[in-house]
């Protein structure tokens, strides 16, 4: 993460490229990271630089969340498109890697960030969304699209039975949307919060 700093532009700030409330400290361009740091609640993004109140620049300074970006570590692996779980880049290089290399997952599978290959039972994890910086666009119909987290667990997205649900890491910052494998859908009862086939949705225990 220091590594790919340039020497003089140190010591800097650094997002936390799966957490956008959260970030690490440089101190040189050869020290490991110090943190996560965690932004305060009135001020709850982090957006390059600080932190601030609005969310929509989240991404701003932030290339690891809205752009595809390869570090050292990365080289010859492969790492998700923060725009779509079902897409990946190759890295060849230190740096934003060739569209040349971008690749979609085989149908019915997603992109999973630990292993670093496309899995039938992945779940899908979108590090930032289409319409750029680090803003959700409003919900309609009968799902939301934004969660702020409170507690940590999985919480249905809709109130009907979907594919789509919010995971909470921790008890604090915005919710990941996450997406049920296969057929599956997130059960809309709050009591039994996993995924669940059709025709057992919603699911009572």
């Amino acid at each position: 993460m220091c590594a790919d700093l340039d020497p003089a532009m140190t010591p800097a700030a650094i997002v936390d490229p799966m957490d956008c409330s959260k970030y690490y400290i440089c101190e040189t361009d050869t020290s490991d990271p110090i943190g996560p740091a965690s932004c305060q609640p009135e001020t709850p993004w982090f957006n390059g630089e600080k932190c601030d109140s609005d969310q929509a620049g989240c991404c701003a300074g932030s290339s690891a969340l809205c752009e595809p970006y390869c570090t050292i570590d990365d080289e010859n692996d492969q790492i998700i498109d923060p725009l779509d779980c079902t897409k990946y880049y190759i890295c060849l290089a230190v740096g934003i890697p060739s569209e040349l290399y971008h690749l979609s997952c085989p149908s019915g599978e997603t992109f999973d960030m630990t292993s670093g290959f496309c899995l039938v039972e992945a779940s899908c994890i979108t590090l930032c969304n289409s319409t750029g910086g680090g803003g959700m666009t409003t919900g309609s119909g009968d799902c939301q699209d934004t969660m702020t987290c409170t507690v940590e667990g999985s919480f249905p997205k809709c109130t009907t039975c979907q594919k789509q649900y919010f995971f909470c890491p921790t008890n604090q910052g915005e919710a990941y949307i996450m997406e049920c494998s296969g057929d599956l859908v997130f059960n809309t009862d709050a009591s039994y919060p996993y995924c669940v086939l059709p025709a057992d949705c919603p699911h009572i225990p």
